[in-house]
């Protein structure tokens, strides 16, 4: 059985606690991608995305608390890095969506 990030608790072992949010994030990001594609961002769907790894995130701090093992704490650590990168990524492209366009275009210009 899957579980959904929500879902977890201490009581979960790392790998799957790792693996659970990975996924999520994975399946956030490919939206987000998606999303880009297309070429309209949607504030909407950005913002449900945006709040959604806030969840994520606060949800991975959370389980972080009750750990002890030091590889455990940095395996979250790692998470919670990359999580966060995909938010201030996202939250910059609400923030200045024409950046992205420029980004875009100069990249298919290499």
């Amino acid at each position: 059985m899957n579980k959904k990030f929500k879902d977890l608790d201490a009581s979960d072992n790392i790998e799957t606690i790792a693996s659970t949010l990975r996924s999520a994030l994975a399946e956030y990001q490919a939206e987000y991608e998606k999303m880009k594609s297309d070429g309209v961002i949607d504030d909407e769907e950005l913002n449900r995305i945006i709040t959604t790894m806030q969840e994520l995130e606060f949800k991975a701090r959370t389980l972080k608390t009750s750990m002890t093992a030091p590889n455990e704490i940095q395996i979250m650590d790692e998470i919670i890095n990359i999580i966060n990168a995909e938010q201030v990524k996202m939250t910059n492209i609400k923030n200045n969506p024409m950046e992205e366009v420029k980004t875009e275009s100069v990249q298919m210009e290499m």
